[in-house]
């Protein structure tokens, strides 16, 4: 049903905005086969955007989803890291150190981007989240 639901708006945006790359949070990709998004046609109007805000992020974990993607079809790739908000809905201050260990995770992945020549990095979102 997604899929289905993202085909249709990636297709209307592509078909009134030409030139126009549409990105795509990936959570909700990382379950859908590579098959079934590849089958879709929505990585070539498309980008997905790879999220995770702990510290510690697991970049092997992030380098399987830039391979998945890569064989699924995207070009491209964005990654979005955060500098302030994903810490808890009741958070009076922003934790530097969080963050700034989230964001120097993102630049180990970044640094790995050359093992998957079939996909480029595009660029990083810089997300601040209010409640």
């Amino acid at each position: 049903m997604y899929l289905n639901h993202i085909q249709e708006v990636v297709n209307f945006i592509a078909s009134q905005y030409q030139g126009l790359q549409v990105l795509l949070w990936d959570d909700m990709l990382r379950k859908i086969s590579v098959g079934a998004i590849r089958e879709s046609g929505i990585a070539k109007q498309a980008a997905p955007v790879l999220w995770f805000y702990a510290p510690d992020l697991d970049t092997e974990q992030i380098e399987t989803l830039v391979s998945k993607y890569a064989e699924s079809g995207f070009r491209t790739v964005w990654f979005a890291s955060a500098f302030k908000g994903t810490t808890g809905p009741a958070q009076a201050w922003t934790p530097l150190s969080y963050h700034l260990k989230n964001h120097l995770s993102w630049l180990k992945v970044m640094q790995a981007m050359s093992k998957h020549p079939a996909v480029r990095l595009q660029g990083i979102a810089l997300t601040g989240w209010q409640r």
